[in-house]
């Protein structure tokens, strides 16, 4: 839930468009010392959906000097949840 104040509004989130929001996980945004993050609450349901969060945060983190996802800035001891830097995303297709 989050907080009345909350600058964002509510889901579905401003900062990305339709689409976005995970089927499996919960997605908000959060903003310190003016910078953005991602907060994802994982599924209750991830043992049921065969999710291995435990392999998914070490792989995050293996993979980190590649760049090829959003830096990792916390991950919740048992998993339930994790924080990654907001990274805005352009493609180009070459």
């Amino acid at each position: 839930m989050l907080p009345q104040d909350w600058p964002y509004g509510a889901h579905p989130n401003p900062l990305w468009s339709d689409g976005l929001q995970g089927q499996t996980n919960q997605t908000f945004p959060l903003k310190a010392n003016q910078e953005l993050f991602l907060l994802r609450i994982n599924s209750l349901y991830s043992s049921a959906l065969d999710l291995n969060r435990q392999t998914e945060t070490y792989l995050l983190v293996s993979s980190s000097s590649a760049e090829l996802y959003a830096p990792l800035v916390y991950s919740a001891p048992a998993y339930q949840y994790q924080v990654t830097r907001f990274v805005k995303r352009t493609l180009e297709w070459k």
